[in-house]
């Protein structure tokens, strides 16, 4: 029968879930609510509560899930509490100060390897308490592994989380992501080793700062990933090259990214690692975040600096001074901070050429300038930066939040410690402000890497959603056609049975019946003839008789009496011998009927058997033809839902491949768009560099010249005093030439220099800008054909995998056949065998019957009687 639909997952009106979500209004039971951090589905907020002064980190997500991973353990975020406000879930978890993903990109520099053994530790064991419970996490990756105050290590982001294992759903991040969930929904399913690979990849991210193919569009990522080699540690080791990777390390590494998920380590076999235990010093952890506060503060106290700068030279020079003053301080500022948030999936443009910097932009990268400027105004007049992590614990702590934190030191030390460290620390993430406001701005200004994964993610979702349910459905009909044929078989079965039984019984009751009347009519007729006529011929006797004798009525009467008493004796002895003989000739009668019954019932009884047989072998032939038919029927359907399910794989795919396609032009077109707006930036800034340039040779020769003229001075000076004053009127007109056509030949030399400069600096602009082009466009018309080339590959082996199915299918056909054929050859043998065990049965048991029955009379054996045997023998 169909299988139970069971209610949509994570719908509110199921009592499990809905105790999951309180109704109250979050805005309300808590307050200065600052955002932190920001992704593709959230937001991270750092908040603190009006009723129990709790800061913790808020995830504004859709997925119930999350809630429903409440999992109490320490390498685990703890779980708060959960408010469904309109279409909003705000999931409220402890609070932690920063990710792994954020060390990183505040240090611009990889960990130490101490640093990652240190991490990865208290991430495994985690991730060994998720593996226990036979869930998977499937979105391990440097920025869900958090860092508290404390030095704890946990794990976070369970929305993506497995409730069972093995799974087969495709989730992830595309980078991270192992090559068996990428090719499960089309393969197979995958287990809790899914997270070792994303756990090496891990490892990866933090001693290079990115994972593998980090430069690649994520859809070509996925297609590398499922298709190439492992990735591996770099062998240059740190980005200095000064200390390289321990041997452990790469071991480790290797041994968790194996293509075969079998050949991997388990995340017990990961804790007792090598690379993992072996020792190290206790405070390794707190030591790299105290370290990174202190970098983070540095990098927050320089921009505001900067800012107050901008400001105050907006104040006193306006606009003009103050826009070349911005445009200084964003191409320094880009040195500083990185675009790239923890959990973003747009992949990261090709650096600019080194020489490029250093010649065009001595400061670095650019940055919009009105974003600036609103990051200054957010900070001067927000209350000391809403979102800043040095000047925010002060103006968020008004007096009445003091006096609600003294009042309730008596019920929750712990946690009023663990705020009064914060706060006193003026400290809330290892995230920089500018990195925040940046993460935020280029997420409302360009979503569209989000929107493309989310689609393709639902995409995959929907086409093996739609695939399930058209198999379950085939199944069902299958089902359904199967029981409906076997009703009807049995149905068949028990009719004929029925035929059978209820046509025996009819023919043994008409036979007795008809034995029975026959003889009771037979006697009936025999007494009352014999009867009449033995009334009649006495009666006409005694009257004839009298009558000629012409007797007297008393004479008459005395004589017919006298002649009664004589015929009465008369009629008793001729009685008793007509009965004698009568009995006799009926004995004969009977025995001779009896034999004739005898044959005629056993001719009938074998025509009875005969004309069963027949029919039994009609019926035989009607339940093959029947099961031929539901053969047909059967093979008719199975190629049907094949052939429908072949044409939904071939669609799925298709619109798979053409929604790749369009991601990756979008993606090359972005790229493209990308390095025009950097060119443009580029030749916007080249003037201005010119011109300083410029500024630098004038300045150059204006020295010069001041040189020069200092040093024809002195030197006229000189000749003047050795030349006779006569004389000196025309000497100093000849040195006054002379001194005209050095400084006209200098200004030449340094016109000429200021020409080659341009000429050369525009030339190699445009050479290096044009490198960039064609460099950009093989990387991106390389990753299109790698993209094409898969596809192709895919859909051949989709046709492949078509191919062999359909080849399955006709094999499981023709088996079914050919045992369909053999269990009806079966029947037909099994029941010509049974008819002739059944007609010699009947043969010996009526010939018994009839040598017995003349036996038992003493009947002899006619020729007749023989000739008759013998014919019912041969029929």
């Amino acid at each position: 029968m169909p299988a139970i639909v069971s209610s949509k997952p994570g719908s509110l009106k199921d009592p499990e879930v809905a105790e999951l979500f309180s109704t109250r209004d979050p805005e309300a039971r808590y307050s200065d609510l600052r955002e932190i951090g920001h992704g593709s589905f959230w937001s991270c907020i750092l908040r603190g509560g009006q009723g129990d002064e709790r800061n913790c980190c808020d995830q504004k997500n859709g997925v119930f899930r999350e809630a429903s991973h409440r999992e109490m353990h320490r390498q685990i975020v703890e779980y708060k509490a959960c408010f469904l406000k309109e279409h909003t879930c705000w999931l409220v978890m402890e609070y932690c100060i920063g990710s792994a993903s954020d060390i990183v990109e505040v240090h611009k520099k990889p960990l130490m390897e101490c640093e990652i053994a240190a991490i990865c530790e208290q991430a495994l064991q985690g991730l060994l308490y998720l593996h226990s419970l036979r869930r998977i996490h499937r979105d391990i990756k440097a920025g869900n592994i958090l860092l508290t105050d404390s030095g704890t290590i946990k794990l976070a982001d369970l929305g993506s989380a497995s409730l069972m294992c093995p799974a087969q759903s495709f989730v992830g991040t595309p980078y991270w992501m192992a090559p068996e969930v990428i090719l499960a929904m089309d393969e197979g399913q995958y287990d809790e080793r899914a997270d070792i690979w994303s756990f090496g990849i891990t490892c990866i991210e933090l001693a290079e700062r990115r994972p593998p193919l980090f430069n690649m569009n994520a859809m070509s990522a996925l297609y590398h990933i499922a298709q190439n080699d492992p990735p591996c540690l770099s062998t240059g080791g740190l980005s200095n090259g000064s200390i390289p990777w321990s041997e452990n390390f790469y071991s480790f590494v290797d041994q968790c990214l194996r293509k075969d998920p079998q050949q991997r380590l388990s995340t017990n076999a990961c804790l007792n690692h090598s690379f993992i235990t072996e020792p190290r010093a206790p405070g390794t952890v707190m030591e790299l975040i105290y370290r990174t506060k202190t970098f983070v503060r540095e990098l927050d106290h320089f921009q505001y600096r900067k800012m107050r700068k901008l400001m105050y030279l907006d104040e006193q020079q306006g606009s003009a001074a103050s826009e070349e003053a911005y445009n200084d301080m964003i191409t320094e500022d880009l040195s500083i901070v990185d675009p790239r948030s923890s959990g973003a999936l747009i992949p990261e443009f090709t650096e600019r050429r080194s020489e490029s910097e250093s010649t065009l932009d001595t400061s670095g990268n650019d940055l919009l300038i009105q974003a600036v400027k609103e990051s200054y105004c957010h900070i001067n007049w927000g209350g000391e930066e809403s979102g800043s992590s040095t000047y925010d614990a002060e103006a968020s702590s008004p007096p009445s939040r003091n006096e609600s934190i003294s009042g309730l030191q008596s019920l929750d030390q712990n946690m009023q410690a663990r705020i009064n460290t914060i706060r006193q620390s003026k400290f809330s993430t290892l995230r920089t402000t500018k990195l925040i406001s940046r993460e935020v701005e280029e997420y409302k200004r360009e979503n569209n890497m989000y929107e493309q994964m989310i689609g393709y993610k639902r995409l995959r979702q929907q086409y093996h959603k739609e695939l399930k349910q058209l198999e379950e459905k085939c199944k069902a009909e299958e089902e359904i056609l199967r029981i409906r044929q076997e009703r009807e078989y049995e149905q068949l079965l028990q009719n004929t049975q029925k035929e059978q039984t209820k046509r025996e019984n009819d023919e043994a009751l008409r036979k007795f019946r008809k034995s029975r009347i026959g003889t009771q009519d037979h006697q009936h007729k025999c007494f009352t003839s014999i009867q009449k006529k033995e009334y009649k011929f006495n009666k006409e006797r005694i009257k004839a008789e009298l009558k000629e004798r012409g007797l007297t009525r008393s004479q008459f009467e005395s004589a017919v009496k006298t002649a009664k008493q004589e015929l009465l004796a008369t009629k008793t002895q001729a009685e008793k011998k007509f009965a004698a003989e009568q009995s006799a000739s009926l004995d004969a009668e009977l025995k001779n009927a009896k034999h004739q019954q005898l044959i005629q019932h056993s001719t009938l009884e074998k025509q009875l058997v005969t004309n069963e047989l027949n029919i039994r072998a009609r019926q035989i032939d009607v339940l093959h033809a029947l099961l031929r038919k539901y053969q047909e029927v059967t093979k008719q359907m199975e190629m049907t839902h094949f052939k429908e399910i072949e044409s939904m794989k071939k669609r799925h795919l298709d619109s798979q491949h053409e929604s790749e396609i369009n991601n990756q032009q979008d993606y090359n077109k972005r790229a493209m768009e990308d390095l025009r707006k950097q060119h443009a930036l580029q030749s916007k800034q080249q003037p201005r560099e010119l011109r300083n340039k410029e500024t630098q040779i004038r300045k150059q020769f204006r020295q010069a010249v001041k040189i020069q003229t200092r040093q024809f001075k002195a030197y006229q000076t000189q000749m003047v005093n050795t030349v006779p004053r006569e004389e000196q009127k025309e000497l100093l007109n000849r040195l006054k030439d002379e001194q005209n056509r050095k400084i006209a030949a200098l200004a030449d030399q340094y016109e000429n220099t200021i020409e080659r400069m341009v000429t050369d600096q525009t030339v190699k602009l445009e050479s290096w800008q044009e490198e960039d082009l064609r460099t950009l466009s093989e990387k991106l018309n390389k990753e299109l054909s790698l993209l094409s080339d898969f596809q192709e590959r895919q859909k051949a082996t989709l046709n492949t995998s078509i191919d062999r199915e359909r080849v399955q299918l006709q094999d499981r056909i023709n088996l079914r056949l050919a045992i369909l054929e053999q269990k009806m050859n079966e029947d037909t043998v099994r029941f010509e065998q049974d008819r002739e065990k059944q007609l010699r049965q009947l043969n010996d048991r009526q010939s018994a019957e009839i040598h017995r029955f003349k036996a038992e009379n003493g009947l002899k054996t006619a020729e007749d009687d023989d000739d008759i045997i013998e014919g019912l023998i041969s029929l």
